[in-house]
């Protein structure tokens, strides 16, 4: 399977991105912390607010610009396309373990935040985007 990734024509400050992720796996620390459906319904919401291109009304991305320019770190351009495919991702596997919660299947909604932990750890840090990596498997399973 050849490596792709979507591409739109946007362009987005990786470092923001990469904060974005920060602020993610802080908040579902502290859901594992302090479980409660209300911070998983705004995650949710926030990854529908970057899933849409919208992150002026972000706050997880408010405080990533905020923290980006306090630090005065340089912008790095890249493609927006894979980061709105992994917010689409995040927007999903939130919402599952939200619906989990809900349902009162409590650890599969701590297992599906434990994956989105990872992938925003593996982000943040490594500038792993785990999205590229299930991209191509999108694309076979839905555009044959």
């Amino acid at each position: 399977m050849t490596k792709s990734c979507p591409v739109n024509f946007e362009i987005v400050n990786e470092r923001v991105t990469r904060f974005n992720a920060l602020y993610t796996l802080l908040a579902l620390m502290i859901f594992f912390a302090f479980p409660n459906q209300w911070l998983l319904m705004g995650l949710a919401a926030d990854f529908l607010l970057r899933t849409y291109q919208k992150g002026k009304y972000s706050l997880v991305a408010f405080l990533s610009r905020t923290t980006v320019a306090g630090l005065r770190l340089s912008p790095a351009t890249i493609n927006a396309g894979p980061k709105v495919f992994a917010a689409k991702i995040g927007l999903f596997m939130i919402t599952a373990a939200w619906f989990a919660w809900f349902m009162n299947y409590h650890i599969a909604a701590m297992i599906i935040s434990g994956i989105v932990v990872l992938f925003a750890f593996l982000e943040f840090a490594f500038g792993i985007c785990v999205a590229c990596k299930i991209y191509p498997v999108y694309k076979k399973m839905f555009y044959k």
